[in-house]
């Protein structure tokens, strides 16, 4: 897998730098690529588990159902925006409920446990080092409950902790997030959750003082202190559009469901554009800066040289538009 990886992405980038492909033709063979990798080690280490401890069962009002898991992606996967080196960003979700949740084997275990396990395996396939390289680095912190919560959640967990305890930056990501592979009743239930938490209505003013204020502790946290311009978090940047669009969808789904229809963020922006947000002419500049950006940062990544001149001209009328949009931050605001 991982020597398929390596040729893969080196054609992707052979056609990107030698045929000038659109940023988001390239980021959406990568993100494919991606998703093939998932659902081919999602389904090894499934069956290395049930070779191992049995299927997983389950009760509900004396039927015997047999549970799975699913994996849902977040950031630059969920909204197919992968660039070159990208991480993924992944949750695990599973429909265990009821009564009885054990596996079936002479090594039987809780379904819990089972699926933990899983998921530990699917990590360790992506991670694990070899002459090759690893397949992607993993970030699952975006799990119900942060790097406190449980490896694995339940759908029905899930569910409530985006409705009664997720911080409203958690409801920006849940606009990138999307189903990518495991059983599809499970993808209904993502679905069905993910509208429902979109859509709920939003006091306009305090959601946008929630957002700047996030913003402006990446800003602190992440602050870039090199020479260098930094495309994704300096003022102007990538973040800075990101987080401008998400408060957009999360003011307008509620009224507009084409708003969460989408994932990418280029697909977003035309979205805000039919409804308002966003007025067409900076609709236009908004979506020019991010590909450019996201064009720079895929060549910055493969280390080939880059033309820089436009970066200044793009921030600014980034910053006119957030200047526009967004609340002025201050301490009394937080």
């Amino acid at each position: 897998m991982r020597q398929f990886k390596r040729q893969t992405v080196f054609n992707v980038a052979v056609i990107d730098v030698f045929y000038q492909e659109p940023v988001e033709t390239v980021s959406d063979r990568l993100t494919e690529l991606a998703n093939v990798l998932l659902e081919t080690i999602l389904k090894l280490s499934w069956n290395t588990m049930i070779a191992k401890y049995g299927t997983p069962e389950c009760v509900v009002d004396g039927e015997v159902l047999r549970p799975t898991m699913s994996i849902v992606a977040y950031g630059k996967m969920g909204g197919n925006e992968l660039g070159y080196g990208s991480d993924l960003d992944i949750i695990f979700l599973h429909n265990s409920r009821g009564e009885k949740q054990n596996t079936t084997g002479e090594k039987a275990t809780d379904n819990h446990s089972f699926f933990a396990r899983v998921a530990q395996r699917v990590i360790h396939l992506l991670n694990t080092r070899t002459y090759s390289g690893i397949l992607y680095e993993v970030d699952t912190r975006l799990r119900p409950n942060g790097q406190s919560g449980l490896m694995v959640s339940s759908v029905s967990a899930f569910e409530i902790y985006q409705h009664e305890k997720a911080w409203t930056w958690e409801h920006q990501a849940l606009i990138r997030a999307r189903f990518v592979t495991g059983d599809a009743l499970i993808e209904q239930e993502f679905d069905r959750i993910r509208s429902s938490v979109l859509r709920q209505p939003r006091q306009a003013a305090q959601l946008l003082l929630d957002v700047v204020s996030m913003r402006e502790k990446m800003r602190e946290h992440l602050a870039n202190k090199s020479a260098a311009h930094d495309f994704k978090q300096d003022a102007g940047g990538l973040v800075d559009i990101e987080f401008m669009t998400q408060a957009g969808v999360l003011m307008h789904a509620e009224q507009h469901a084409d708003c969460i229809a989408h994932t990418a963020t280029l697909e977003l922006i035309n979205e805000l554009a039919k409804v308002g947000w966003y007025e067409a002419a900076e609709a236009k500049d908004i979506a020019s800066a991010y590909r450019y950006f996201r064009q720079l940062k895929n060549w910055q990544n493969l280390e080939c040289e880059i033309d820089v001149s436009l970066v200044q001209q793009h921030c600014d009328r980034v910053v006119a538009i957030w200047n526009r949009l967004m609340p002025e931050f201050s301490q009394e605001s937080e």
